[in-house]
């Protein structure tokens, strides 16, 4: 869970190239703040309730802003995936 504060957060954000934060239903906009900060928006994908029939998966984490995340929700992080491309910001995978 994510129980970082942000100053640790970017500091994984930062070391590591592939984080999984996961039960960030009540952390979601410091979460997104801190891949923000740290140049990490393309680089991430978030999931919810996967598997089941409402699942949802943003590709573009800059749409979440604001809005309420659920509790079997989870950010996935690799710094070598680019996920929107920046010139059309459609979500595109590469």
């Amino acid at each position: 869970p994510v129980g970082y504060d942000d100053r640790e957060l970017g500091r994984v954000l930062n070391e590591f190239d592939t984080v999984a934060l996961y039960k960030t239903y009540r952390a979601g906009d410091r979460v997104l703040d801190s891949f923000k900060e740290n140049g990490l928006e393309a680089q991430v994908v978030f999931a919810e309730k996967v598997s089941c029939p409402d699942e949802r998966i943003v590709r573009d984490v800059r749409e979440l802003g604001g809005q309420r995340i659920g509790y079997l929700s989870m950010f996935l992080m690799h710094k070598a995936l680019n996920v929107v491309a920046p010139s059309d910001g459609q979500g595109a995978r590469r």
